[in-house]
């Protein structure tokens, strides 16, 4: 009989929101070894995963997320396929890796409503997007003074583009869009159940900065996207409810349509009075070079290649990056991953044509069964939605706060008797 081992809530609680705020770390608490980085987001919740673990096997019982069953037999076919990875290490780091995201959501899912509640856990979960954003604004801030705090890129001798504690702008522009849309949803649908609405929309405006301040394209991109979808949303609703009449649903419309070219001339005066082609560094416009777009578009239409050389055997997700250097015909190291553009072509390669509709599935059992649920279900969702969308040009599905996202997801389809009834109101 196994010892069943236990830990106070509040140490539990502790530890998961220390992993939840250092899920985008990744050049800060970052221990290397064996050739692998072992970011502080992990070390800090193998305590609380090894103590679910013995519990689970002294009771010989398990409580399964949901999805968990098509999730671990993707992961099944994910460890098949790495033994056709040229490279083995590689592909075991890249498994165990995989192995650990699917042990947190089963850790993160059970403390639910044991060690914490539900309000709790989205509590934290908000405040680390804030927490973060704020690191971002503080780099910003030092670099006009002179001072380099974990800043990876720059748009100047003064103005520094943030990062956090993420290796560069962008992969901090896919964390922060994920706290962005979660709150923008709630503000959107004025969901007081975790936050005052005045404190959501200090957390909201500061995350949307921060997000700016990164000058990720893609980020701007996925913001913009989500106020379109907020006005369409607005409008049907309306329209629906006879509140504002045609003629003035017509001229809100018109004063967008003015408010845009308006913003697209002065626009045009400011970059033509003013040096802002660094906006544009990457994609070929205004006469800067393509290095950017052209790398993305060349390493999603060779992973095509790829795929299309072996489109039922795939080399699983460690094997993605050695398959990817073999056929750009360069040395391979586990020290230099990131050949991959896209989880487009990742997924693709790593679980060929037929697998690859497994994680598919995943995603859609969560994204479907969370739009007839709550409205904080349906925030999770839509969250999950842009974040699937802006990963779509950026390469690794491994990321931990992907992944934290999805233990979120996860403990919020369980009941829970922590949870306020006012909480599950749609």
């Amino acid at each position: 009989m196994i010892k069943i081992i236990k830990m106070p809530r509040n140490a539990v609680e502790f530890l998961v929101a220390l992993s939840i705020v250092s899920s985008s770390f990744d050049i800060f608490l970052v221990i290397n070894l064996f050739g692998f980085n072992f970011r502080f987001t992990q070390l800090v919740i193998i305590p609380i995963i090894v103590i679910w673990a013995v519990g689970c096997l002294s009771k010989g019982k398990i409580s399964f997320p949901k999805g968990m069953p098509v999730l671990l037999l993707w992961a099944v076919i994910q460890i098949f396929f790495s033994f056709r990875s040229p490279s083995l290490k590689n592909a075991v780091g890249y498994n165990l890796w995989l192995i650990f995201d699917i042990l947190m959501i089963f850790a993160v899912h059970y403390y639910c409503g044991k060690a914490f509640s539900k309000i709790r856990l989205m509590r934290i979960y908000i405040n680390s997007f804030e927490i973060v954003s704020i690191i971002g604004l503080l780099q910003f801030f030092l670099y006009f003074f002179g001072i380099n705090f974990y800043v990876t890129q720059t748009w100047g001798s003064r103005l520094a583009r943030i990062n956090g504690f993420s290796y560069e702008p962008s992969f901090y522009a896919t964390y922060l869009i994920m706290g962005f849309i979660l709150s923008s949803y709630l503000l959107f649908y004025k969901d007081e159940n975790f936050f005052k609405y005045k404190e959501l929309r200090r957390k909201q405006l500061i995350i949307a900065l921060a997000l700016f301040l990164s000058s990720s394209r893609m980020g701007w991109l996925m913001m913009a996207i989500w106020f379109v979808f907020e006005a369409i949303i607005e409008l049907k609703w309306l329209m629906k409810t006879n509140k504002v009449s045609k003629k003035k649903i017509w001229f809100i419309l018109s004063i967008i349509v003015l408010s845009v070219v308006i913003l697209v001339v002065a626009y045009g005066y400011a970059f033509s009075h003013f040096d802002l082609t660094f906006l544009f560094n990457g994609l070929g416009l205004f006469g800067t070079s393509s290095h950017s777009s052209s790398a993305r578009i060349n390493g999603l239409m060779l992973s095509f290649k790829i795929f299309n050389d072996s489109p039922l055997a795939g080399y699983g997700l460690g094997g993605v990056d050695p398959i990817t250097a073999q056929y750009m015909g360069v040395t391979y190291s586990t020290l230099n991953n990131g050949y991959s553009t896209s989880i487009i072509g990742d997924l693709l390669i790593a679980s060929g044509g037929l697998a690859v509709f497994i994680i598919i599935a995943y995603f859609c059992i969560m994204i479907r069964n969370s739009l007839c649920k709550t409205r904080i279900q349906k925030a999770l969702s839509a969250t999950l939605v842009f974040e699937l969308i802006i990963l779509c040009f950026n390469q690794n599905i491994l990321r931990p706060y992907f992944w934290m996202h999805l233990a979120v997801m996860s403990a919020f389809y369980k009941p829970d008797r922590m949870m306020l009834r006012t909480a599950f109101k749609g």
